[in-house]
């Protein structure tokens, strides 16, 4: 495993055929809110009230590392550090991500709002999450957030999977240490 590979993944639907497992092989795995009843990542964030209930209640931050806004410490789970406390699960993982000295960190999943104006999750129409067909979530925080990120933190590199479902983020495209990938030469990369 790379230590200065950290993999932050989303749960845009543009991760789905990813191998999560063959990631915690190349780099440290962090991912956000229901993703936990899949697949277990090294560390797991989830902001949203509803979602951190269930799973603290379901024992997964009892043994597993989980960080959120208001932890039950009873439940082992770990409350996010200040300066990114009012910020979306995702850009916390990528913020818990390089503050953990990970120079590179590959954003897998995050879509970014929606190409087809429907909600874009792997999750939709399940406990804690928008129904299918939806209208899409906000973006803009967090592109924001990871435009700070960028800025915050120059000497490191975020690298975006995109896939067919992602969304265009133009905001981010001339920034230096950001760069994007399609998912086919990113699974090239990670295979080698």
């Amino acid at each position: 495993m790379n230590k200065s590979i950290a993999f932050a993944i989303g749960n845009g639907v543009s991760r789905r055929g990813i191998d999560l497992t063959l990631l915690q092989l190349r780099g440290t795995v962090y991912a956000c809110n229901a993703i936990y009843r899949e697949y277990a990542p090294d560390i797991l964030v989830a902001t949203d009230q509803g979602i951190s209930k269930e799973i603290e209640n379901s024992g997964y931050s009892s043994s597993n590392t989980f960080y959120t806004r208001r932890p039950d410490i009873s439940k082992g789970s770990i409350e996010i550090p200040t300066a990114w406390k009012g910020w979306s699960s995702g850009p916390v993982s990528v913020a818990l991500a390089l503050e953990h000295g990970h120079r590179v960190v590959y954003l897998v999943g995050h879509d970014f709002g929606s190409t087809d104006k429907v909600f874009n999750n792997c999750y939709a129409g399940t406990p804690n999450y928008r129904d299918v067909g939806s209208a899409p979530t906000y973006a803009g925080n967090w592109v924001n957030q990871i435009n700070t990120l960028l800025t915050t933190f120059k000497n490191s590199k975020i690298v975006r999977v995109v896939g067919k479902s992602s969304a265009s983020v133009p905001k981010l495209e001339n920034i230096d240490n950001y760069n994007e990938v399609n998912t086919e030469t990113f699974l090239a990369s990670i295979n080698t």
